[in-house]
């Protein structure tokens, strides 16, 4: 199963874990990702990322670019 998701700028979410290990692909925006231990990077598009954070406090993320944010999510394995 494939997930898109879209989110104007400004909008971000709270500390949360992934679901399952996904690897995520932005095709347009940017976004931030903020880890529980406070250390932020940011996601142009293009970029490539593997969350696997599915245990701990997880990450929070937020859009940064002007307009809208689009990203891919793929999920490395077969939900159980």
């Amino acid at each position: 199963m494939c997930v898109a998701a879209t989110a104007p700028t400004g909008q971000g979410n709270a500390l949360h874990t992934a679901p399952r290990r996904f690897i995520i692909v932005e095709v347009q925006g940017e976004y931030s990702v903020t880890t529980s231990k406070g250390v932020t990077r940011r996601f142009p598009p293009g970029s490539v990322l593997l969350v696997e954070d599915t245990t701990g406090r997880g990450h929070s993320s937020k859009t940064i670019s002007d307009g809208f944010s689009f990203c891919v999510a793929l999920p490395t394995e077969a939900p159980t």
